[in-house]
């Protein structure tokens, strides 16, 4: 039986386990930007940097070795095997689709669990910078 991670739900307080927790772990890694949290100054992929910028091929190869170097660094339980812009909006929103492979114990270097795990991650400027 795997021994699943446990955290708490960020916006509702309950409780999160598993698959549930990874997800949430790896979006507010994406999300957050390098010093923002305490105590853990690179924790982050900085993506604000590439938000609202002219969108071309090396801005977008620049985030996406941003978020996987962030994950890979901070996400023990989740591998990427493929990430793609699905969305974009004209106000500097985007959304990436992460897909990879989930392993529910992998903080303990056990890689024989595998679970397919398919993310979708909302950045948008706003959310990133901390405003309303």
């Amino acid at each position: 039986m795997p021994r699943y991670r446990a955290g708490v739900d960020r916006i509702t307080g309950k409780p999160l386990t598993g698959y549930a927790h990874m997800e949430q772990c790896v979006a507010f890694i994406v999300q957050s930007m390098k010093g923002d949290v305490v105590m853990l100054y690179d924790l982050g992929a900085d993506v604000d940097r590439e938000i609202g910028r002219g969108m071309h091929r090396a801005m977008l190869l620049s985030l996406y070795a941003r978020i996987i170097s962030a994950i890979h660094t901070w996400e023990m339980e989740f591998r990427i095997r493929k990430i793609a812009l699905v969305s974009m909006t004209r106000i500097g929103g985007l959304a990436v689709a992460i897909d990879g492979v989930y392993y529910p114990e992998g903080r303990y270097r056990n890689y024989k669990l595998i679970e397919p795990a398919t993310l979708n991650i909302p950045l948008i400027a706003a959310n990133l910078r901390g405003a309303a």
